[in-house]
């Protein structure tokens, strides 16, 4: 059953949610509606979050000559650090 929020009872809840994600780490947070798309792409899911961790602009600024094991390196931070915001904040 989809409950409808008021507009302002969503962004104050979004904004708890960034708030929260920020503070584990997170740089970027997006939200989607789900509820358009067909129930067998989304699970019967009706949103989603997206997060991101921005990498070393120094590392990526290597990266003119293709990967670098420092890049290599950077990429399993990143990854390593989302698995933990996942663990962290996800369920």
């Amino acid at each position: 059953m989809l409950v409808h929020q008021p507009k302002e009872d969503l962004a104050i809840l979004e904004s708890g949610i960034v708030t929260r994600l920020q503070q584990a780490g997170v740089s970027v947070v997006g939200f989607a509606d789900l509820s358009p798309l067909p129930e067998r792409a989304t699970g019967g899911l009706k949103s989603a979050i997206s997060v991101g961790i921005a990498l070393n602009p120094e590392v990526v600024a290597d990266l003119a000559a293709g990967p670098t094991a420092r890049y290599r390196a950077e990429y399993d931070r990143v990854n390593g650090a989302l698995a933990q915001v996942n663990k962290k904040v996800g369920a």
